[in-house]
């Protein structure tokens, strides 16, 4: 399923016609997960009286499963009900996307959406840096720079709820038996994002979240020190041998293989799933998660959580 929209915006300065945000958005899903594509150009008035076009850059986002989406049709409807038009800033999870311009496309590992008076800003980031932004707009018109409006808002929100609402009932009528997740005594942190993905079958989803989970506890509990830095890189610093905030083992052999085995969960388990997306056909490791496999993720997650439990406690 795929539901495509224009949703421009004419600029009028002194009731003079002074420019077009030409902004299109594609949503939808297939048998990988939910993506959405946005894409677009600015159009104004020449020196010559002609019609100048300006090309921008299109941003393309997708990730297994809906979870994603469904935190995006959350902030959607958050920044309706504001009143104020106050700016609402949201990294929506770690999606799968590519930033593409003219000729080229670059991978991105970032993706933050930020809602504000103009619109629904897309900012797309690859290594810390800002490749690029997209704006779709909040209305149809822009008067004298005041918003005339909120209905694009309610456009985006609209076509994001039918992508929802259609993927779940598809995947219900395929699914011939309801899957529960099999413990009750997990972190309850774990248990709740991850249920959903795993009870609908989105085994992949619900493993990579598993691992999410952990990154973002340790990133909680590393303090100021450690803010920039992610993945790997987060582990080697927190269980560091060399005194790291979360260290854990009686010996340097241990501390370790304590830090080894949290570096590895992310780099051998959550950047596979993060970054690629699933491809049955391809057969490559982790394309083809199953329920018992996504279970085990998730237990292994657990496990990490305790630990990193013990290394808060270690004093």
């Amino acid at each position: 399923m795929e539901l495509s929209e224009r949703l421009n915006r004419e600029k009028y300065q002194s009731g003079e016609w002074a420019g077009e945000n030409v902004a299109r958005v594609d949503i939808g899903y297939d048998e990988g997960g939910a993506y959405l594509l946005t894409q677009g150009r600015y159009k104004k008035e020449s020196y010559h009286g002609g019609i100048k076009s300006k090309r921008e850059s299109t941003i393309f986002i997708y990730s297994d499963g809906i979870n994603w989406l469904q935190e995006f049709e959350q902030v959607l409807i958050e920044a309706r009900n504001n009143d104020t038009n106050a700016s609402i800033n949201k990294h929506i999870q770690d999606l799968n996307g590519q930033f593409r311009q003219k000729d080229s496309e670059t991978e991105l590992d970032k993706i933050i959406v930020d809602i504000n008076s103009s619109g629904v800003h897309l900012l797309a980031f690859q290594d810390g840096d800002l490749l690029g932004t997209r704006l779709i707009p909040r209305t149809e018109r822009l008067e004298d720079g005041e918003e005339k409006g909120n209905d694009h808002l309610k456009t985006l929100q609209s076509l994001v709820s039918q992508v929802i609402d259609s993927y779940k009932e598809n995947h219900k009528n395929n699914s011939s038996e309801e899957v529960q997740l099999p413990f009750k005594h997990i972190d309850e942190e774990l248990k709740a994002r991850c249920s959903p993905s795993f009870e609908s079958g989105q085994y992949a989803d619900a493993a990579e979240t598993a691992i999410q989970i952990v990154e973002e506890r340790v990133d909680e509990l590393t303090g100021e020190e450690f803010t920039d830095q992610y993945g790997k890189a987060l582990m080697e610093h927190a269980f560091s041998p060399n005194n790291g905030p979360l260290t854990l083992g009686e010996s340097d052999n241990e501390q370790t293989g304590v830090m080894l085995l949290f570096s590895g969960s992310i780099q051998g388990l959550f950047n596979p799933l993060k970054h690629r997306k699933q491809n049955p056909d391809k057969n490559r490791y982790l394309d083809n998660i199953d329920q018992r496999q996504s279970q085990n993720i998730i237990f292994l997650s657990d496990l990490l959580l305790q630990l990193i439990k013990e290394g808060v406690n270690k004093d």
